[in-house]
């Protein structure tokens, strides 16, 4: 019972390996691509000799294949949509940029306001003169 199970295990890791050969393959597997065709391509790899068991090794392919097209379905749908994180930075730029320019002018009001008292506060050299006469 021990000595199967572990059998599993090694098959499994194996056929995991499989899979990860299938997606680092070059020049890259096509979805048109036939299990026949691939199978020719892998057949003399080390990892598909080890497994010797082709209805494993194209049980895999297939599922390859089929987590693959569902990321590829995703990948097409985010490009049909706009980039969520390019749209979200605009419009953060944009109200970065708005406040900005808001709290510039509320600075240069403030630096205009002080100016404007510093002056009233100095007595104007006219003043002076037409008041001691």
């Amino acid at each position: 019972m021990q000595r199967q199970k572990d059998e599993e295990r090694r098959l499994k890791r194996k056929l995991q390996r499989f899979k990860e050969d299938l997606e680092a393959a070059q020049p890259r597997l096509r979805f048109s691509d036939s299990w026949e065709e691939v199978r020719q391509r892998f057949a003399e790899s080390s990892i598909y000799k080890e497994i010797n068991n082709d209805s494993a090794c194209k049980k895999a392919f297939e599922e390859y294949l089929q987590e693959h097209a569902s990321s590829s379905d995703e990948a097409s749908e985010s490009e049909k949509r706009p980039d969520s994180r390019r749209a979200r930075h605009s419009s953060r730029h944009k109200r970065k940029r708005r406040h900005k320019k808001h709290h510039v002018d509320g600075k240069s009001r403030k630096r205009e306001k002080r100016k404007s008292k510093k002056k009233s506060r100095r007595p104007s050299t006219d003043e002076s003169s037409s008041s001691s006469e």
